[in-house]
């Protein structure tokens, strides 16, 4: 179940993200939009846990192992995409945001574990 919502929300932002690409017309920096749809990508592979009953004792080894290399692979794809629109990106404070956002998928996942463990009051195993 958990791996379908994780396949389900890849295709989405993979979706949304080639369409916002392709619109000349498009208010956001595409160096804003990618890392911000990858934070919210690897934000978003938490919700399995609001599943999981209340006060229940998680170990979430195998999620952790995958989120983690999920975020690697964005945070190192993020940063080629950004450095390379850095000479063409007008708005270079825009560009240095982006380039801010690229560093904090791996963050975002754990900060999103913390968050469910605070919402359904998890205990976590070692």
């Amino acid at each position: 179940m958990a791996f379908c919502i994780l396949l389900a929300l890849g295709f989405v932002c993979i979706v949304f993200n080639r369409f916002f690409l392709q619109i000349s017309y498009s208010r956001i920096a595409p160096t804003l939009l990618v890392p911000f749809l990858f934070n919210v990508f690897v934000g978003l592979q938490a919700l399995p846990f609001l599943l999981l009953p209340d006060a229940a004792k998680i170990r979430p080894i195998g999620w952790v192992f995958i989120t983690v290399i999920v975020g690697l692979f964005l945070t190192i794809r993020g940063l080629v995409f950004v450095l390379q629109w850095y000479r063409t990106e007008t708005n270079k404070f825009a560009w240095f945001i982006g380039l801010l956002f690229v560093f904090c998928p791996i963050p975002t996942v754990m900060a999103s574990l913390r968050l469910m463990v605070a919402i359904k009051g998890f205990e976590m195993l070692p």
